[in-house]
């Protein structure tokens, strides 16, 4: 009966006079049949049903709007949860992409420095190669420019100064095997007008033209046999720079990239840690609604259990109602 009168006390629609009177009237129509039972007392066992009809129905009101107020939090945690859930692949494909990108850095670097590498022993190899092709080079260019500016002029004898084409001359006149009387000659011959020549001075000019003539056959000969290894090497040389630098853009490429990769890794992490934050923050929120729900649903089940329950009891008129604690 104690279960009864606590679930009556907790109306609240029902006035406090009221409950006073069906708590006073209790004792009065419990343990007694329904056959037994007069008019008067029906109708206090139809009010305290109402009442507690009420009541249960205010609990279960109250628990049904927990349990509608959970299932928004629930539907929160989950999009919270799903939030996380894409943030985290997000970030794990990010730090694929970046461990990859790594990795093609790396690659594209060691190649990078395996070609220049390569370009420099080429380089190396041209620079001590092409020193005689060089001088060669030099050399013909110094016997074509003393026959066409300096030579040709002394041979026509018309230039009012062929003592300064002599004298530019003379450095390349020094390599040519020439006998001693024809050096003696020479300044005498070379310097003189065409008027002023003789039949020596002709003979004269004449050998040094022939002279002139072999050594810069000779030259070119010998800039010939040496211009397909030095045109080898330049090729080579040519290639292995083509070589490097497309490597060096790769690398600078995969460079790039592969700070992209962080960026967006960086960016990932950064949405993973709020959206474990979001979800952190929101966690007591729903612990709190969940335990508001299962006290109001723990309070539904106990009264529908004890109260309703005993009652049951009461309303039956089982005797053993009335001395029961329940």
């Amino acid at each position: 009966m104690k279960a009864v009168v606590e679930g009556l006390r907790m109306s609240a629609e029902t006035s406090e006079a009221s409950k006073n009177m069906l708590v006073a009237a209790l004792p009065n129509v419990i343990g007694l049949a329904t056959t037994e039972r007069h008019t008067c007392q029906d109708a206090v066992m139809k009010m305290i049903e109402d009442v507690l009809a009420g009541v249960e129905a205010k609990l279960s009101a109250a628990s049904g709007e927990e349990v509608a107020k959970v299932q928004v939090f629930e539907a929160k945690r989950k999009t919270l949860e799903a939030t996380l859930g894409e943030a985290s692949t997000v970030l794990n494909t990010a730090t694929e992409t970046t461990d990859a990108k790594s990795g093609a850095f790396a690659e594209a670097q060691s190649h990078a420095k395996d070609l220049c590498c390569t370009l420099s022993e080429k380089q190396k190899m041209q620079k001590a190669g092409d020193q005689e092709f060089d001088r060669v080079t030099k050399k013909k260019h110094d016997i074509d420019s003393g026959i066409g500016e300096h030579f040709v002029a002394i041979e026509a004898g018309v230039a009012e100064d062929l003592k300064s084409h002599f004298k530019a001359l003379q450095p390349l006149l020094a390599e040519l095997p020439l006998e001693d009387s024809l050096k003696g000659a020479l300044q005498s011959s070379c310097t003189k007008g065409q008027a002023d020549r003789g039949g020596f001075d002709a003979m004269v000019l004449m050998q040094l033209g022939v002279q002139l003539k072999e050594c810069a056959n000779k030259v070119a000969a010998e800039l010939e046999e040496l211009t397909p290894a030095a045109a080898e090497r330049a090729k080579e040389v040519e290639a292995a720079q083509a070589a490097a630098n497309a490597a060096t853009t790769a690398e600078q490429c995969a460079a790039e990239e592969l700070t992209s990769a962080k960026e967006a890794q960086a960016s990932a992490k950064e949405a993973v840690r709020v959206a474990k934050e979001a979800q952190s923050l929101y966690e007591p929120e729903y612990k709190e609604a969940t335990s508001v729900r299962d006290e109001k649903a723990m309070e539904l089940d106990n009264f529908k259990v004890h109260t309703m329950g005993c009652y049951g009891i009461l309303k039956g008129g089982t005797p053993q109602a009335n001395t029961g604690g329940a």
